[in-house]
């Protein structure tokens, strides 16, 4: 539940995938991540050797893919859950009134500051925090160019797959 990476450089709507291709991890994970490590994201992401994503439901996927695909949500809700907490601790991220819109990004991240301060905190219960989140942040409209995964990054998912099936 604790936030290790942040990049809030972006104020405003911005889909997921272009934030993520402008910030410093996105530059550094080929070397960040090797071999078996690497990070999940939902479908709003390209998939990368580093960054596996859930197989596109066209209705044709395989038992060891919709498999894969339940794992892989499953295990991505702790990082919902994080987001759920943050925005339920520090209800004031919702509506950030300012009239300067280049402080934004500062309150954010100090909120995720805070955030892994109470966590790491004795004694915290973070269910009288946790709000209901759901992940969707609209940003699904915005049209982004195609990305043609490399090989290696779908052996690699597949792989997982195999491996989650048995």
């Amino acid at each position: 539940m604790l936030f290790t990476d942040i990049y809030v450089g972006w104020p405003g709507s911005v889909h997921d995938a272009r934030v993520l291709r402008n910030s410093p991890l996105y530059q550094t994970a080929e070397h960040h991540f090797q071999g078996d490590s690497h990070l999940l994201g939902d479908s709003a992401y390209p998939l990368h050797r580093w960054l596996l994503t859930p197989f596109r439901d066209n209705g044709h996927l395989s038992r060891q893919e919709v498999n894969y695909n339940n794992k892989h949500a499953k295990t991505r809700q702790t990082i919902e859950r994080a987001f759920g907490l943050l925005k339920g601790r520090w209800r004031r991220l919702k509506f950030i009134e300012m009239e300067n819109i280049n402080e934004c990004p500062a309150i954010v991240a100090a909120a995720c500051v805070l955030h892994n301060f109470c966590l790491l905190a004795d004694g915290e219960n973070i269910d009288d925090f946790l709000d209901e989140f759901n992940g969707d942040d609209g940003d699904d409209e915005c049209e982004l160019p195609v990305y043609v995964p490399r090989p290696q990054a779908v052996a690699k998912r597949n792989q997982m797959a195999i491996f989650l099936n048995h």
